[in-house]
């Protein structure tokens, strides 16, 4: 219900999700004439052979015009932000006073916090509130933590590859959740979801699986989440039961500010060190200056004005060792498109000047407002880019499809939960092993209290972030690993 420029991205993924589901009926109803409906979505025929398509156009906040959808067949309803936090609000009312059916799941699109807080209150509904510029957010601050995190997590949204499922299996009731960690050679263990619905994950190795509850896995289908009998392997005598993985302290430049780039850092400081510094350059004309002013108690942040983005940046990357560079898109007096174009600008500049650099061993992630600037972004240049229309998409996509999934992302984005982390395999194996079978990699984490969900291969010195990052590998898998490489996994 509603119309937003990321319906094509969310409409795609559903598609993929169902293509074992042919005929998927999918109903659109929008304020826009039903011939302009019909001929964006015709742009993209190619990729919904899976869907059914129906398009109504009407409005969407008077209950009698909501009455032709049938709402109580649905499975899920989806309400899109075309205008505003109000109207999607009074959409929702709207619906409410429809549905007999109360256990359908409502995915609602705002773009105000205090709205999304508000809603989910609203008890005997499964109302399910999503901030987009929150998730771009996370995401991002994520993609900040490791080289090649944000990649990991970019699989877990999309359909395409490695999921996150939930499944019931009776074999493994009694088992120890250490154990249960080898019974899936194709599939990652990562947590569980217990009888009242609290998604616990990376439990302690002695959580005994109990009736009722639900393994939750990384798989590639849910046809390839099979039960294998537990091999019998010892953990490497070397693995490092001691180690304790710290933040060292970060330099962060902040190219660009805006509301986002508040979020962010509020996410991001948390997983830093104390003693890390974060600097934000930004030009006078294009940022409100309401916004200007992070206020922590963790993290140093100075903001620098610039006048000239030229010449001040590269002054600025030549004035200190920075860890991480983030370029942000200014929206408060420039359009999308400018915004992106200026992002792209920046890239440039920095990718052609990087030689010259005093301190040039920096890593660059930009955030992309429009999907389609993003390919051009990926072909020019190999630093790492976070598209913010599509990520709302992937993430409205994966909800539609389970609700529970909600929550579990949470937890992973929180810095006091169970989160993705990165450590060096030298930490879990002896390398002077020749032959390494995942396998034992995976009950060295797991004797560590951490769930292993993959490798990355080159560590830092690969250019791409879509270079060496294997989720999800089987677990009879045989790798010869370096003090350069890095094992995947989910730990408190």
């Amino acid at each position: 219900i509603g119309w937003s420029a990321n319906i094509t991205a969310v409409l795609k993924e559903l598609s993929l999700a169902n293509e074992n589901v042919k005929g998927k009926q999918v109903v659109i109803f929008s304020s826009l004439k039903n011939e302009i409906i019909q001929e964006n979505i015709a742009l993209i025929k190619n990729d919904l052979k899976n869907l059914k398509i129906i398009t109504r156009s009407g409005d969407s906040t008077r209950p009698e015009e909501l009455k032709i959808l049938n709402l109580n067949r649905a499975k899920t309803i989806i309400i899109l932000n075309q205008n505003s936090d109000s109207e999607v609000i009074t959409t929702l009312f709207s619906i409410i006073t429809l549905l007999h059916n109360k256990r359908i799941n409502i995915v609602v699109s705002l773009q105000n916090r205090p709205y999304s807080s508000a809603i989910e209150r609203l008890e005997g509904y499964n109302i399910i509130p999503v901030v987009p510029d929150e998730i771009t957010a996370q995401v991002t601050a994520q993609t900040l933590r490791f080289r090649g995190l944000g990649l990991v997590i970019l699989d877990f949204l999309d359909f395409d590859g490695d999921e996150i499922y939930f499944t019931k299996p009776s074999e493994l009731i009694g088992e120890s959740y250490q154990d249960a960690l080898l019974m899936f050679d194709k599939s990652s263990l990562i947590g569980l979801k217990d009888n009242t619905g609290n998604i616990i994950l990376n439990p302690t190795g002695d959580t005994i699986i109990g009736e009722g509850v639900k393994l939750i896995v990384i798989s590639e289908d849910d046809s390839t989440i099979e039960i294998q009998q537990k091999p019998n392997l010892k953990a490497d005598a070397v693995v490092d039961l001691a180690f304790i993985s710290s933040a060292t302290p970060k330099n962060v430049l902040f190219i660009g500010w805006s509301i986002i780039g508040a979020a962010i850092l509020d996410s991001y400081i948390h997983f830093l060190s104390p003693e890390s510094i974060i600097d934000i350059a930004y030009l006078k004309q294009q940022v409100d200056p309401d916004i200007l002013g992070f206020k922590n108690e963790i993290i140093s942040t100075n903001f620098i004005a610039i006048q000239n983005e030229t010449k001040d940046i590269i002054d600025l990357l030549n004035s200190k060792a920075y860890d991480e560079v983030v370029i942000l898109p200014n929206t408060h007096v420039l359009s999308i498109n400018e915004a992106d174009t200026s992002t792209l600008l920046k890239m440039l500049l920095i990718d052609t000047n990087r030689k010259n650099i005093k301190y040039n061993n920096f890593r660059v992630v930009s955030q992309i407002l429009d999907s389609s600037k993003a390919k051009l972004s990926e072909a020019l240049f190999s630093e790492e880019i976070v598209v913010s229309d599509n990520l709302a998409a992937l993430y409205i996509s994966q909800l539609i499809e389970n609700s529970h999934l909600k929550k579990l992302f949470e937890e992973l984005f929180l810095a006091t939960g169970a989160s993705i982390n990165i450590y060096p395999v030298s930490k879990y194996i002896d390398l002077s092993d020749p032959n390494v079978t995942y396998s034992q990699l995976v009950i060295s984490a797991g004797m560590r209290n951490e769930s292993a969900i993959g490798l990355r291969l080159g560590g830092e010195n690969l250019a791409s972030q879509k270079q060496g990052v294997i989720l999800n590998p089987e677990k009879s898998s045989q790798f010869m690993l370096s003090d350069n490489d890095q094992l995947l996994v989910i730990s408190r």
